[in-house]
């Protein structure tokens, strides 16, 4: 445990940092992240906050298992140029309407097929 302790980088009290990767919540906060600037969180607030809450009281275990299930949503919401896929996303769950500016465009049909498959299979961790 304490070689474990030595190996890993301290930033407590030097500087603060926040992950931008939703894949990587538990992870950071193990090696003091304070937090989680998050796509995921935009379809998956509440999940997404439990999420990170455990990891930083320290309950790596449940973070983790949270961090596993949302996974396949993470990688459906990361399918295209961000922020095109969680748009999407989010004019499918009637959040917003389907409008972009450009550069931006919509998704590609197969890619946004598989994206409100991916959100019907995992609706239980979302809102």
């Amino acid at each position: 445990e304490q070689t474990k302790k030595q190996n890993q980088p301290s930033f407590e009290g030097k500087l603060d940092f926040y992950i931008g990767n939703d894949d990587l919540i538990t992870a950071s906060a193990s090696i003091g992240a304070k937090g989680v600037i998050s796509v995921l969180s935009n379809i998956s607030p509440r999940f997404t906050v439990q999420m990170i809450k455990a990891a930083l009281s320290g309950n790596f275990e449940e973070s983790s298992m949270m961090q596993k299930k949302s996974i396949p949503l993470i990688k459906a919401l990361f399918s295209d140029v961000n922020p095109i896929a969680v748009k999407e996303a989010m004019t499918y769950l009637g959040m917003c309407e389907s409008t972009m500016r450009l550069p931006l465009c919509g998704m590609m049909e197969a890619l946004k097929e598989k994206l409100i498959k991916t959100i019907e299979e995992n609706k239980s961790i979302l809102y």
